[in-house]
């Protein structure tokens, strides 16, 4: 009798935890909610949203499951019109306004754990355009980053970090000079061709 026992004990522990690696999450995907930000400016609109990383698949790892497994994140949607669709709630267009475009050479989010708890992490690279006629010119770049720290999962954070780096890039933007600034102006075919 004690062996049957143990036997069903292991065939009960088996089938509690051979499902576990086929319920493993691959991806963690991100949804960017559609907010509007803090901040505004009368004087420009966001006209377009390049995704210009060099790997446009993913956007940084996250730490999930019991584990705390590391896997790919992702956003739900594409990354471009995610981004684009954010700021126009926050920059009307308007045609007495100027229009930019906006390069996103980095957007990555990131875990750590330490003793004081797990960090997560998002940071953003942005690049700023103007075009005039069949030119195109970079106004500013910028390259920021927000951490937030809870003594859970960080994971459920990279949304709302997302948002606040993108804002964050904005405010530089906004804080900067750009109407004065220097262009070095670009044919606009060959500066598409690079992107």
């Amino acid at each position: 009798m004690k062996t049957s026992k143990k036997l069903f004990f292991v065939f009960s522990l088996l089938v509690l935890l051979i499902p576990i690696p086929c319920f493993a999450t691959k991806t963690y995907k991100v949804d960017i909610k559609m907010l509007p930000m803090s901040i505004q400016d009368e004087r420009f609109y966001v006209d377009q949203v390049i995704d210009g990383r060099f790997d446009k698949r993913y956007i940084g790892t996250a730490h999930v499951g019991l584990f705390n497994n590391r896997v790919p994140a992702v956003l739900s949607d594409d990354l471009s019109s995610t981004i684009l669709s954010l700021l126009n709630m926050t920059f009307t267009a308007d045609e007495t306004k100027t229009p930019i475009i906006i390069v996103i050479e980095e957007l990555r989010v990131s875990e750590r754990e330490s003793i004081t708890g797990e960090y997560g992490k998002a940071e953003a690279k942005i690049r700023f355009y103007k075009k005039s006629g069949e030119k195109i010119g970079k106004l500013f770049e910028v390259m920021e980053f927000i951490e937030k720290v809870s003594h859970w999962d960080v994971s459920k954070f990279h949304e709302e970090n997302i948002r606040k780096v993108i804002e964050k890039c904005l405010i530089s933007f906004i804080e900067s000079d750009w109407e004065n600034a220097d262009v070095q102006w670009e044919d606009l075919i060959e500066w598409n061709e690079s992107v």
